[in-house]
């Protein structure tokens, strides 16, 4: 296989993992009631489902951004 097909598909497994791990944890505070929230422009990010989206689309500013913001709730 080429490299830079093996290359490509790594990162898409990377951020699918990524993403459905995002998915997996912000659902599990939702259900202790500690949802991880943002808000980025006047819009407020609290549900789970919308933080894994954003990582899997924007992966280099929502994935930090989630990390700090899981963070800050503690």
């Amino acid at each position: 296989m080429d490299t830079p097909v093996v290359t490509l598909l790594l990162v898409i497994v990377l951020l699918l993992a990524c993403s459905a791990w995002v998915l997996q944890d912000a659902r599990a505070r939702e259900a202790s009631r500690r949802p991880v929230t943002a808000t980025v422009a006047g819009v407020t990010i609290d549900r789970a489902e919308i933080w894994a989206v954003l990582c899997l689309l924007l992966c280099v500013l929502f994935i930090p951004m989630y990390l700090v913001a899981r963070a800050a709730d503690g």
